[in-house]
């Protein structure tokens, strides 16, 4: 399997952290749509991290999980150290002009 759609389920903490532990490890799977999901700040946490350790995924989907800029900056960074991924959707909920200023320029400067 290259592909997975989990877009709009209701995953528990344990699931979440289950995939993100799968995610590690992927040797595979290169798209996943990991849209309309309620991570929780515990399974943000989880899938930054694997995010960052994933080598094989190239194209993913965060769109629609309702980011707030503390999110955000948790999965952005993650995102950014990944060196495999080539196309990302993420939503980001921005709340004032310094955090927009914030935002551009962090993605100014990363690579991807």
């Amino acid at each position: 399997m290259t592909s997975l759609n989990l877009d709009n389920n209701e995953f528990g903490l344990e699931v979440i952290k289950a995939i993100a532990d799968a995610l590690c490890k992927n040797t595979t799977l290169t798209t996943l749509n990991f849209s309309n999901i309620n991570f929780g700040s515990q399974g943000r946490k989880a899938l930054a991290y694997a995010l960052y350790k994933n080598s094989t995924l190239t194209s993913l989907s965060l769109q629609d999980n309702n980011l707030g800029s503390e999110e955000g900056k948790i999965l952005v960074d993650a995102l950014c150290k990944n060196t495999t991924l080539t196309v990302w959707i993420l939503n980001i909920i921005i709340l004032d002009q310094q955090e927009e200023n914030h935002w551009h320029m962090h993605f100014a400067t990363t690579p991807h």
